[in-house]
């Protein structure tokens, strides 16, 4: 079940170099263990499978096949994107140096210097060019059937000479190197093979030495460094070139891409292990007769042996076994009356335990009985001070109720003087119109009279409306100042706002400090008091189960804590200051210790050691959760975590939407934490709710931080400083607020004292006004004298009108400064229930607390009473046998001291007695057939027992090899299915990726369960009309052969070889496929890796550039005797 070289294995075949394994992680990722149908179904096959089994169920699965290739293409086709732009490197060892040819074929002699990259050997037909691959196959040892040329190593002897002998330079240098300290930087391989069939190979160092002369050691060479030799893939020779370029079909180029990967040589050796384990159990079922036969042959030997000994031994014994039983009997009594005594003793101790402990249940009973009714007492007292604080508020409520309906009242009111007003106004404007037109009747009668009169009138009218003017503009600058105080106070309740939340911030911050300086000092003062020692005395305790873990923070570092230590802190503070047991007894012993410290708050976590796999919770690796984020040194506390937060399957986001997204796009229910303070939760039946967290704003704010020190020192004087300099900047603005509200306040009282004056003002020109009417009118006709009254009680209407209006708007200065006071001290109130709400939740919480500890204290009252009862019941019990026991010991000793002296024993009674019966019937067997000696009887025991045993090594032996060959086999049947799927989707990226280079569309069609492999191509005028390609015979022969090659090239990915030959490549193609092709060709070769590539060409290269990495060799024309080539 072994070969000679190691099997083929994705994207290398032979030893794994650092180099070549990073290319196999990029390239071939380890395939997953879930969503792949087919490898569910070999799987479930059992290691009783076959591989063809396996291999069939694989490849008739399209599905999965094609769910792998999308998987696959996209980074396949990055890595050979990156591969395009990178450096050419020059391979170390395992390259091709020079080629030395003695007799062979059809030269004489004749050598080649080969250049460490491209190497084209171009010649006329007969040349001898294909003689350079023959020459490289047979001397690393391959097949001469693989050389197309003979079928046995005679026929490359050149003709009429009795030998022949090919030399290889091997370049071996670099880290890598084959044994450098034997063979140095270069291996000399000679093979020298005559007509009479002898052959033989002499491997030497750099200096010529020879090292060894074995087939072996070439083996080793050639499998450490890959070369292949008889692999059509990396040594295509002529005729297979031929062949294979102008006649390949679907299963031929399925047999070159499963020969070539070595694919199938790996299935025909898993095939043969799997019958070599068959045949290994049919041969332990047939080892199963043989160790029967032995065990029943063991079992006679044992039984004779026991038979000779009873007979030999025994017959004297009986009187003694018989004195010995009548002792076992009374030590039988005697170990009864011990058992009695012990179980006494431990009933009485347990009873005595119990009654201890029941004392301290009830101490503690009480102690927390009385702790519980303290902080009851103090939730009465929060209640009490709630409850007031509440009827004030509605009190005040009741306050702005009503100032805001002394407000609409106010402003209904206002609309009422308008409405007045402008009806007095427009009966004044009617009458003195009426006046007006009566007066100019009458002005034709008493002329100049009547214009002395008027000037007069016109006069105090002029100061009447000069005084209404003035008063108008007051009341105007009064309205403009009550709206410009009214907005001044509006800013001074938010700036006082903005100062008490500045001034709070500048707490926080000098907290920070303050706290980080401690942990400075302490680095565990994030986690409560005293911990330090609690520690110490934690290690030593004696404890009940593990010792106790903790602070569980301690455990935890997060990989970026500038993004995602606040959010962590935020949701899991009191996790992280909590402590873990295993034994609940140890709970209160811990609680006892952090309480002793002042740390009542902290909570302690039972959680038994199990080391639970969590993988199936969590979601894809895609979605960052709160586990991923974290690195956590011990398993156990990981364990807790995620029984306690569910670490494993929360998310974490940078924002509620985010956060809100990735839920959806999980489509399942979940829990998600963001970086702006929300948890977002996302229901089974597909609801949503988000709500904020606040921040810990107490020493745990510093659990989790960024390890560098002094910039989160820097960090916290910077926030401290910005704190400061808002609260200076809002204390200048607070500042010159009230300097600009004593201004406005002021400049108001003035414009109150002009409104006044303007008023007085007011009324004396009226007075005027009125009398000079009154002058002027004592003349007028009785009509226009009544139209004057009329005209006399509008005016006074309208100025008791405007008096009233002015203490009417008097009044809005007061309702407004009501309203403001009563709003401020609602606000007020409310941020005292709000801060009195959340200090009862504080000691809600605590009490709840207290309760459960109380009504842990009660069940263990009421668990060690209920002992006691049972253990005094028990007691009484145990006492009554312990009596009847000392009875029957005493009588039973009595009596066989009237039997016999004492006899010391240590056997039961009952194994006595058989003892004796056996004695008995095999003294009366005894006497019935003739019986072997002791010495023989023993020495065949002995026998069968070691062949007995030697029987059940073995087949154990066996068994452990079938089970392990069997798990071994399946495990590399599964990976060699997905070896050939990563070959397989390589070869159809690569393949497209070279046909694009002629403007082709190429595409694959593997049919592993018919092993054909389809090559559909479709050219550039078929693909511009949509077509989706055809077989590869419908195209021409240079077409043809371009396409074949570039399949080729593709399946050079799937090997790593040093050395890459290709005879003839050509000859089936047209200039333009053949100029592409050898553009293609040194693409490939100047590609980012390593290499050797020979090709071969009976034409020139013509117009084809090469670059310095080629060196072209030219053979000379068909002759029989060459010598060295000049280059």
């Amino acid at each position: 079940m072994t070969s000679k070289r190691r099997p083929a294995s994705p994207p290398s075949i032979g030893p794994q170099t650092p180099a070549k394994r990073r290319r196999v992680e990029e390239e071939y990722p380890t395939p997953p263990e879930t969503s792949r149908k087919g490898k569910r179904r070999a799987q479930e096959q059992g290691s009783g499978g076959s591989e063809t089994e396996s291999s069939e169920s694989e490849s008739s699965d399209s599905d999965a096949e094609q769910d792998f290739e999308a998987e696959h293409r996209e980074r396949i086709q990055a890595s050979l994107k990156a591969r395009q732009g990178l450096a050419r490197v020059i391979s170390e060892h395992g390259i091709i140096e020079q080629v030395e040819m003695h007799q062979f074929m059809c030269h004489k002699y004749l050598t080649f210097k080969m250049g460490p990259d491209v190497n084209f050997i171009i010649g006329r037909n007969g040349s001898g060019k294909s003689a350079v691959l023959s020459a490289i196959t047979i001397a690393l040892g391959g097949k001469s059937s693989s050389t197309g040329r003979g079928t046995g190593l005679k026929s490359f002897i050149r003709e009429g000479q009795p030998a022949s002998e090919v030399s290889i330079w091997i370049k071996n240098r670099g880290p890598e190197a084959f044994k450098p300290a034997v063979y140095g930087a270069r291996i000399f391989i000679t093979r020298k093979f005559s007509r009479n069939g002898s052959s033989s190979w002499k491997i030497k160092d750099k200096d010529g030495r020879v090292i060894s002369t074995t087939r072996a050691e070439l083996d080793a060479i050639r499998d450490y460094m890959n070369i292949q030799v008889d692999n059509p893939i990396s040594v295509l020779t002529q005729d297979a070139a031929r062949r294979f370029l102008g006649q390949a079909d679907a299963k031929t180029k399925y047999d070159l891409f499963s020969t070539g990967t070595q694919l199938s040589r790996l299935h025909e050796e898993y095939q043969a292990c799997y019958e070599n384990v068959e045949n290994i159990a049919t041969v332990l079922r047939n080892r199963e007769d043989v160790i029967n036969d032995l065990r029943h042959e063991q079992t006679r030997a044992a039984e004779e042996l026991e038979l000779v000994r009873k007979v030999n031994e025994q017959r004297t014994a009986i009187q003694k076994l018989k004195e010995e039983l009548t002792w076992a009997y009374v030590a039988e009594k005697e170990s009864a009356l011990e058992r009695c005594s012990e179980e006494h003793a431990a009933k009485q101790l347990r009873l005595d335990q119990i009654n201890e402990r029941l004392d301290v249940a009830k101490k503690q009973l009480e102690s927390h009985s009385e702790a519980l009714r303290a902080k009851e007492q103090d939730l009465k007292v929060q209640d009490d001070k709630r409850r007031d604080l509440a009827k004030q508020k509605t009190d005040l409520r009741k306050q702005v109720r009503d100032s805001n309906q002394q407000l609409e009242e106010w402003k209904g009111d206002t609309r009422e003087f308008d409405r007045k007003y402008a009806t007095i106004k427009m009966d004044i404007e009617a009458i003195q119109s009426q006046i007006a037109d009566e007066k100019r009747k009458l002005e034709a009668e008493s002329q100049s009279q009547r214009e002395k009169e008027q000037q007069c009138v016109e006069v105090a009218e002029a100061a009447v409306r000069a005084a209404q003017s003035a008063l108008e503009s007051a009341d105007s600058e009064k309205a403009e100042l009550d709206k410009r105080q009214e907005d001044l106070l509006a800013e001074q309740n938010n700036l006082t706002g903005r100062i008490t939340e500045a001034e709070r911030d500048v707490r926080n911050c000098q907290n920070d400090l303050r706290n980080f300086e401690e942990q400075e000092k302490n680095q565990y003062a994030p986690y409560g008091k005293g911990i330090r020692e609690v520690l110490m005395e934690v290690k030593r305790t004696e404890w009940f189960g593990d010792t106790p873990v903790g602070p569980l923070g301690t455990f935890l570092t997060v990989h970026d804590p500038g993004k995602w230590a606040n959010v962590l802190r935020r949701h899991m503070g009191k996790q992280l200051t909590s402590w873990a047991v295993t034994d609940t007894r140890d709970a209160k012993k811990l609680r006892r210790m952090l309480e002793g410290k002042g740390n009542r708050d902290l909570q302690v976590i039972i959680a038994e050691r199990d080391m639970f796999d969590y993988s199936h919770g969590e979601p894809p690796d895609e979605y960052l959760t709160v586990l991923r984020a974290l690195s956590i040194s011990d398993p156990y506390v990981c364990r807790v975590l995620i029984n306690q937060v569910g670490i494993e399957r929360v998310f974490l986001a940078r924002t509620r939407k985010e956060g809100q997204d990735r839920l959806r796009q999980y489509n399942r229910s979940g829990v998600a934490w963001t970086a702006d303070g929300f948890l977002v939760r996302r229901y089974p039946e597909g609801g949503e709710m988000s709500k904020p967290i606040q921040d810990r704003r107490d020493a745990t704010n510093l659990i989790l931080s960024d390890s560098r020190t002094e910039m989160r020192k820097d960090r916290f004087e910077v926030e401290l400083r910005n704190a400061q300099a808002r609260l200076e900047v809002l204390r200048t603005e607070e500042t010159e607020l009230k300097r600009t509200i004593g201004t406005v306040s002021r400049a108001l009282k003035i414009c109150k004292t002009r409104e006044s004056d303007a008023q007085r003002g007011l009324a004396r020109a009226r007075g005027d006004l009125q009398q000079s009417q009154d002058d002027a009118d004592i003349d007028l006709p009785a009509h226009i004298t009544a139209l004057q009254d009329s005209l006399k009680e509008a005016e006074a209407e309208r100025t008791a009108l405007q008096t009233e209006f002015l203490f009417h708007n008097n009044q809005k200065g007061d309702l407004d400064t009501h309203h403001d006071q009563v709003g401020t001290e609602l606000r007020r109130l409310e941020e005292s229930l709000q801060a009195l709400s959340k200090e009862r939740d504080l000691v809600q919480e605590r009490i709840e607390q207290a309760a459960q500890t109380f009504a842990q204290s009660q069940g263990n009252v009421k668990h060690y009473e209920d002992k006691r009862t049972r253990e005094t019941v028990e007691l009484e019990f145990v006492e009554k046998h312990l009596q009847d026991a000392e009875n029957v010991f005493a009588d039973t000793r009595s009596k066989a001291f009237d039997y016999c002296p004492p006899v010391a024993t240590q056997r039961n009674p009952k194994e006595i007695q058989r003892l004796i019966d056996s004695t008995q019937a095999a003294v009366e067997r005894g006497g019935n057939r003739a019986l072997p000696t002791l010495p023989q009887s023993t020495a065949r025991l002995n026998t069968a027992n070691d062949r007995l045993e030697s029987a059940r090594a073995e087949r154990a032996a066996m068994n452990a090899l079938q089970d392990t060959l069997k798990r071994s086999l399946q495990m590399r049947s599964n990976r060699r299915v997905e070896f050939r799927r990563h070959i397989a989707v390589r070869c159809k990226i690569i393949f497209q990726f070279n046909m694009q280079s002629r403007g082709y569309f190429g595409r694959l069609e593997f049919k592993h369960d018919s092993n054909e492999l389809e090559m559909l191509v479709t050219k550039d005028d078929a693909a511009a009309g949509g077509s989706q390609g055809s077989n590869a015979s419908s195209l021409s022969g240079g077409e043809k052969s371009f396409s074949t090659l570039c399949f080729l090239l593709s399946l050079w990915d799937a090997i790593s070889c040093p050395i890459r030959c290709l005879d003839e490549f050509d000859v089936f193609m047209d200039d333009i496929n053949r100029k592409v092709a050898i553009k293609l060709l040194m693409d490939k070769a100047n590609q980012g890796g390593s290499g050797q590539y020979i090709f071969i060409t009976p034409k020139g290269l013509g117009d084809i550039t090469v670059g310095p990495n080629v060196r072209v060799h030219k053979m000379s024309d068909p002759e029989r005797r060459q010598g060295n080539l000049d280059f």
